[in-house]
């Protein structure tokens, strides 16, 4: 029996590998486990901080979403309101003056689209102006066809009317306008509703102050 202590091993090629060899080879390995546990739990605290901001960012949408909802449903509202203060006033021409003018034969509708926006705001409601104002842009907004202009409220006419006369307004509003129209035309323009197109403004004969000049109107010369 040897009295001789091994003092290394052999590799897997044959050579000789000290003990001292191996434990630090060992160690060196445990070192970049280490590290590697530490780099990956550093990127595990990162993760739960992005998760964490992003379920800020997300709470913080459904707060404004929330809040521009309530916006809209108050600025529908204030409108439904005003919709229903003007169905409350009756406001109607206070013009006696019976002086002739060239535009004896014209509809109030064409009158009162030469008056001018002063003269409209003293003698008319906020309905008839804005049915004045579908009329002056009547062959802009319409659509020809060969039984006459069409004009579908379908065909943005709220956001039209809105954008031209500088109001939020609401559909009852609108509607509310388009029964003026039919009124202040004498049934030139009729506002109906279609089984498939819905309502919709319509042509039916053309209007005297196309064929006439409007010299001499004057908010005097306007009856409704």
């Amino acid at each position: 029996m040897s009295d001789t202590t091994p003092s290394g091993v052999t590799d897997n090629l044959g050579a000789d590998i000290s003990i001292e060899d191996l434990a630090e080879h060992v160690q060196m390995l445990a070192n970049s486990i280490t590290e590697l546990k530490a780099e990956v739990a550093k990127k595990d605290e990162r993760i739960d901080d992005l998760e964490q901001r992003v379920n800020e960012l997300e709470a913080e949408q459904a707060t404004h979403e929330k809040r521009m909802d309530a916006l809209g449903m108050g600025i529908e509202s204030a409108n439904d309101d005003i919709a229903d203060l003007e169905d409350n006033i009756d406001v109607t021409s206070d013009c006696t003056d019976e002086q002739s003018t060239p535009a004896d034969d014209w509809t109030p509708l064409e009158r009162l689209s030469v008056i001018g926006e002063d003269a409209l705001d003293d003698h008319v409601s906020a309905s008839d102006r804005r049915a004045v104002t579908v009329f002056e842009h009547w062959e802009e907004w319409s659509t020809k066809t060969p039984k006459g202009n069409l004009l579908k409220t379908s065909d943005n006419l709220k956001s039209l009317l809105s954008t031209a006369t500088d109001e939020h307004l609401a559909w009852k509003q609108v509607y509310r306008a388009c029964r003026r129209i039919e009124q202040l035309s004498q049934g030139r323009l009729t506002f109906f509703q279609h089984d498939k197109h819905g309502w919709m403004l319509k042509q039916h004969r053309p209007f005297p102050s196309m064929q006439t000049t409007n010299a001499g109107v004057t908010a005097s010369s306007v009856t409704t």
